[in-house]
């Protein structure tokens, strides 16, 4: 032993997980409950969420609060993940697609 801690590995956080703090972050921001769908693919967590009208009409005052939604998330998960993991959301709205990876890429092998 060289005397250094070592943290253990990060806890696995399930999707009923991340589909609940989703929930409780969006509700906290809007005062409404987003519902969410959380798939994994791979190595990212894909969330689906509706797209509300409202979104649409309000224009960038919307999609800033949205913003802060996801980056509570992003946060939320990044602390129970690796960094090497992705989350991405995706609206159910093809036409708005909105992508965020967590951290920037990793050069490392």
């Amino acid at each position: 032993m060289d005397g250094s801690a070592q943290l253990p590995p990060p806890a696995p956080v399930g999707i009923t997980e991340l589909k609940n703090n989703f929930a409780s972050i969006a509700k906290r921001v809007h005062d409404t409950s987003v519902p969410c769908t959380v798939l994994k693919q791979g190595r990212a967590y894909v969330a689906i969420v509706p797209v509300d009208p409202g979104y649409r009409t309000m224009g960038n005052y919307a999609c800033n609060q949205y913003t802060r939604v996801l980056r509570r998330l992003f946060a939320f998960c990044r602390n129970a993940h690796d960094h090497r993991v992705t989350f991405v959301l995706r609206r159910r709205n093809e036409d708005y697609v909105a992508i965020a990876p967590l951290d920037p890429p990793d050069t490392e092998d």
